[in-house]
């Protein structure tokens, strides 16, 4: 029987003596997000896998670890109940994970306030913007999971006393952090800002030594797996043909001088952010723990290093800023909840005593004045699934429509080939429409308009057939690449949907001109 000792370190006892955090963590986890996971709005992507496609081009974008997870959980037929019943348990318990690792490496004290974490990190709109992608949201949660596992064990390893445990430990940490970069490159960034606050609490709490010769080549070498298992990670990249898919984001061949002007610019508004970034309340935070390291008394190498690993974990959260020499899509700014629910956490954790001074006063009425931006991401999230939906209702609608008219004009059953030329904006209700002037990209992401290109007014044909197929049970394909140019020229002369002669039979295919 386990000693009270080892009982405290242990995770299900942990949770069985703070129900409140475990109650926070599932009741937010299913007030946001379970619409989304049980819905059946068809998303870009998930109409692949509902036409009984098995595999899209993660191999050939550098995830293969997100294609073998996918397999691992039997993900690759389309089921969105099961996946998102999946998504809710992974999510949910990736936050719980995270809380008893920085309860952890605090030397089982409270460093941070663990619902103010829970409350920003699991609110964040990047969620929405990430979980939108259904087909993925099991395996992007898992990965999280699987993340926060991997940074326990490199922080566990420096307890273990057998040569054994501590090989085995190691070998199951680097392959962890390998899988977990091969989801997502943008995990990269959440590693580094894992570790680095991890770093800040042990430094805080003496679980390493505050001897500087033995907790910097501790931090040492919890950095060096990470950077091994990162390099492990470009050489199995080898075995895998990649397409240049984030090479083709970055903004540093556009020059270097450009390219650092964006960077300041996206500094300069996540710091003048509110919503997403908290950056008043970040800029708030650094000058409390200020405040507090001088009233702690301590020496000032202890309040330089504090400092450092705070410099240092700001700087981790714009890793994929400076891999891309500007902004990140929004869904690949996954270190920004974690960052953001972390130091926040830290910087506003204030004890309840007897003897309250101004600071505490102050830190409390800080705390619960996050509750404001907290509600308004809570509200944005939901805000977006709900557009969502609306988008789904009209692309429908629309896709019925364009099928009745194929049917009635068809003079072949055999003919499935259609071109379809143009685009057609999602035309929601003021409610919808007003939830999508938040400004994240994905939303509304119509497969009538997601691949339109000025240059190529017809790249909607893919997508767009393969919604139809989705909906109307029916078996569409793009037209050959060599018929291209003539339905172009055909389309150009045609009226736009729904207008009559806007659906026409032409030679052996189907032309659909949604807008000039």
């Amino acid at each position: 029987m386990k000693n009270q000792k080892n009982k405290k370190t242990d995770i299900l006892f942990f949770y069985q003596t703070h129900l409140g955090i475990l109650l926070v963590s599932v009741i937010l986890t299913v007030l946001l997000y379970y619409q989304q996971a049980f819905s059946l709005s068809v998303q870009v992507d998930t109409e692949t896998l509902i036409n009984g496609g098995h595999s899209l081009n993660w191999l050939q974008i550098g995830r293969f670890g997100l294609h073998y997870l996918q397999e691992f959980l039997t993900l690759w037929h389309y089921d969105p109940f099961f996946s998102g019943f999946l998504m809710l348990i992974f999510f949910s318990g990736s936050s719980l994970i995270w809380v008893y690792l920085f309860y952890y490496v605090s030397g089982y004290e409270w460093l941070i306030n663990p619902y103010i974490f829970l409350a920003v990190y699991m609110t964040s709109p990047i969620w929405a913007s990430q979980f939108y992608f259904s087909l993925q949201q099991a395996g992007i949660s898992l990965a999280f999971c699987l993340l926060s596992i991997a940074v326990f064990c490199q922080f566990h390893w420096f307890t273990l006393k057998s040569n054994l445990a501590r090989i085995l430990s190691l070998f199951l940490t680097i392959c962890l952090l390998v899988l977990v970069f091969s989801c997502y490159q943008a995990f990269v960034a959440v590693f580094a800002v894992a570790v680095s606050f991890c770093l800040l609490l042990a430094y805080r709490s003496s679980y390493f030594e505050r001897d500087l010769r033995k907790f910097i080549p501790n931090s040492l070498l919890i950095i060096a797996i990470g950077i091994i298992s990162l390099f492990i990670y470009f050489l199995l990249l080898k075995l895998y043909p990649t397409d240049g898919y984030l090479d083709g984001m970055s903004y540093w061949d556009e020059g270097i001088r450009d390219a650092l002007k964006n960077l300041y610019q996206s500094i300069k508004s996540t710091f003048h952010s509110y919503r997403y970034y908290y950056g008043p309340f970040i800029i708030i935070g650094l000058i409390s723990i200020g405040l507090k390291a001088i009233a702690r008394r301590e020496e000032t190498q202890y309040i330089i290093v504090e400092f450092l690993l705070i410099l240092i974990m700001i700087m981790s959260n714009y890793l994929m800023f400076l891999y891309l020499g500007g902004t990140p899509l929004f869904r690949a700014q996954l270190s920004v909840p974690l960052f953001t629910g972390a130091f926040l956490s830290y910087a506003f954790k204030y004890k309840k005593t007897s003897n309250t001074n101004w600071r505490t006063v102050t830190k409390g009425i800080i705390a619960c004045s996050l509750v404001f931006p907290v509600m308004l991401n809570a509200k944005t999230t939901l805000s977006l699934f709900y557009a969502d939906e609306m988008r789904d209702v009209r692309d429908r609608f629309l896709a019925q429509q364009i099928n009745q008219e194929i049917q009635k004009i068809s003079s072949d059953s055999n003919i499935n080939s259609i071109f379809i030329y143009g685009k057609r904006m999602v035309e929601l209700n003021p409610a919808a429409t007003e939830a999508l002037n938040l400004g994240v990209e994905m939303f509304p992401s119509s497969d009538f308009y997601w691949d339109w290109r000025p240059e190529s007014p017809g790249a909607v044909s893919g997508r767009g057939s393969a919604y139809i197929n989705a909906v109307c049970g029916t078996r569409y394909v793009p037209i050959p690449q060599d018929k291209v140019d003539q339905a172009t020229q055909t389309a150009i002369t045609m009226p736009s949907f729904p207008k009559d002669g806007s659906v026409i039979q032409f030679n052996d295919y189907y032309i659909v001109k949604l807008s000039d």
